[in-house]
């Protein structure tokens, strides 16, 4: 699915996203939902210079912001599924970036958008990994940023647990819980 699909629930969503915002309440977006929290804010949405698919690093950039969503500056490992990324809205704080795509992540106050997967469980990384989609088997042999099942779950030993710790850093500070 992509953020400029002319679907209603789409067109929906992003009225969601704008009142919420204007009423002062926290939003979090994930990969599409940050997407389309971009294109609630005038940012375009369009296809990456190349899909990312799996674990892949981010590198988190050293600026106040960053620090306060993601602690130390430097590399982490995320889990990618999207072909397309968002542009920065006017008024947006970048947080993230990597070699594929240049906005990982942008904050505006407490609102947070992010282009990976930091809600990713072992549940829903079985059911990813297994998939046997025509359009992901063809990326996967066209893109070195695109792993295959096999290559994600093995991964999943190290990266998963380390990906929960980062998730549990955003959405406590999401939460104001920090």
């Amino acid at each position: 699915m992509s953020a400029n699909d002319d679907l209603p629930s789409l067109r929906q969503a992003e009225r969601l996203i704008l009142q919420a915002m204007n009423a002062d309440l926290p939003v979090i977006g994930h990969c599409l939902g940050g997407q389309l929290m971009a294109r609630t804010l005038g940012a375009r949405v369009a296809a990456s210079p190349a899909p990312e698919i799996g674990w892949q690093p981010m590198r988190v950039i050293d600026s106040a912001a960053a620090r306060a969503w993601f602690g130390d500056p430097g590399e982490r490992v995320v889990y990618q599924w999207h072909q397309e990324s968002f542009e920065l809205p006017a008024g947006a704080e970048p947080l993230a970036s990597s070699a594929t795509c240049p906005h990982q992540a942008f904050a505006i106050g407490p609102h947070l958008a992010l282009q990976f997967h930091v809600e990713l469980d072992a549940h829903k990384l079985a059911l990813w990994s297994a998939s046997v989609d025509p359009t992901f088997l063809r990326l996967q042999r066209e893109h070195d940023s695109v792993q295959g099942g096999a290559v994600m779950r093995a991964q999943a030993t190290t990266a998963l647990p380390a990906q929960q710790q980062l998730a549990d850093r955003l959405y406590r500070r999401w939460l104001g819980l920090v």
